[in-house]
């Protein structure tokens, strides 16, 4: 809306000086004429500068708010990619990615969902399983999103909000990877034990998580030129790591093929069953 009014403004300064130019020409311009232009322009430019400072004394006044979006953000962002990183390093043999972009390719997390082994367990205290730890993070992912909509749905530029708002609504409930688990135990079904069984990202989300790190970029430095300081970046690269063979959280193949064959018979001997 300010930037409507400024161009207006504008146009119609635009559109004085050029009606006055084509009155100076033509010799039709009085000495009345030639005042009330003068003051007309006058009011014009003093308009565009009073809107101006009011426009910078908001900006300023919005700093402290714009802050606190940001390192909410940040903070997310941050936990999800430290969550992912963490996670393929776990159970996706080889060296680590080169960049936050291999990390949250379509390809490293359909790696990630194929190998990583739920009867594990990841290196967080207190001791658990994935069972546990993966639906808790993504439940966790998801409420720190949902609040941050919720706190600076106002100051939130469009590019973020369309990040978090993704986040919070975009992804697989975990909570059906519990619900699948207890109908697999009541049926007998032997569902292979790793992720890609229980949970998918749907398309997209490492797009979302890599806009918002682009985003936390950007944005801290908008701020700091804007006076703001002793703020914390967001995690931009992978830590890299020592190729990993065989690493702790990886299923063993034989393992997993025996699961595959365990569903296979199990399909035969139910056929009636619909799973």
């Amino acid at each position: 809306m300010k930037w409507t009014r400024l161009v207006t403004l504008f146009l119609i300064l635009i559109a004085s000086v050029c009606l006055y130019l084509w009155l100076r020409l033509r010799g039709g311009i009085s000495e009345f004429g030639l005042n009330a232009f003068t003051e007309t322009l006058g009011i014009l430019v003093t308009v565009l500068i009073v809107d101006q400072l009011i426009k910078r004394q908001e900006q300023v006044r919005l700093l402290p708010q714009q802050a606190a979006a940001y390192e909410d953000v940040r903070l997310l962002t941050t936990r999800m990619v430290s969550f992912w990183s963490e996670t393929y390093k776990s159970c996706v043999p080889g060296p680590a990615p080169t960049s936050l972009k291999e990390l949250f390719s379509e390809k490293s997390l359909e790696t990630i969902c194929n190998l990583l082994s739920m009867d594990s367990q990841p290196n967080v205290v207190p001791t658990r399983t994935w069972w546990e730890w993966f639906p808790q993070s993504q439940k966790d992912f998801i409420k720190k999103a949902e609040t941050i909509l919720e706190r600076h749905n106002a100051i939130l530029d469009p590019e973020a909000y369309s990040a978090v708002h993704k986040i919070a609504t975009h992804i697989m409930d975990p909570g059906m990877i519990a619900t699948a688990r207890q109908i697999d135990i009541k049926s007998g079904f032997p569902r292979p034990k790793v992720l890609d069984s229980y949970w998918v990202p749907l398309e997209g989300y490492g797009g979302q998580i890599l806009s918002l790190v682009s985003w936390c970029e950007e944005k801290v430095n908008v701020l700091e030129s804007a006076g703001i300081k002793n703020l914390k970046k967001v995690i931009s690269e992978v830590n890299q790591w020592e190729p990993q063979t065989s690493p702790p959280c990886m299923i063993d193949e034989s393992e997993l093929q025996q699961q595959i064959k365990a569903v296979e018979k199990f399909r035969k001997n139910n056929k009636t069953i619909n799973l």
